[in-house]
């Protein structure tokens, strides 16, 4: 009986913590994506706008998208499949937003098909 309690109590913090761990991957994908899309602004003195400009890297299960606004202007969206928050970042604020990963895969996924949607480095015009 006393098993039974404490599995009840720390299996439901286990999925917690994976599920942390698995956001802060994606997290930690697109603020290399967001590094990398600035320095090139350094030394170019624009954002890629084309995808042989910038390699950013996933991590695995992590869906990661650049999305190119323009040569002054880019988003950044990241999420891990096995997590439940997405991250948000623009060229235009310095700030990483949040959102569900299910909100954001149907967003990306009524612009761009069911197809773009999922793991894997995805460079969008």
């Amino acid at each position: 009986m006393i098993t039974g309690i404490l599995a009840a109590i720390a299996i439901p913090q286990f999925v917690t913590y994976r599920q942390r761990a698995y956001n802060l991957t994606a997290r930690r994908d697109l603020e290399a994506c967001v590094t990398q899309a600035e320095s090139y602004f350094a030394a170019n003195n624009a954002y890629p706008t084309d995808p042989s400009q910038i390699q950013c890297q996933a991590s695995k299960d992590v869906a990661l998208y650049y999305f190119s606004l323009g040569p002054d202007k880019y988003q950044v969206i990241s999420f891990n499949d096995l997590g439940g928050r997405a991250f948000l970042r623009s060229s235009d604020q310095e700030r990483i937003k949040q959102n569900t990963k299910d909100e954001i895969k149907r967003q990306i996924s009524e612009k761009f098909g069911s197809e773009e949607v999922g793991p894997s480095f995805h460079f969008e015009r």
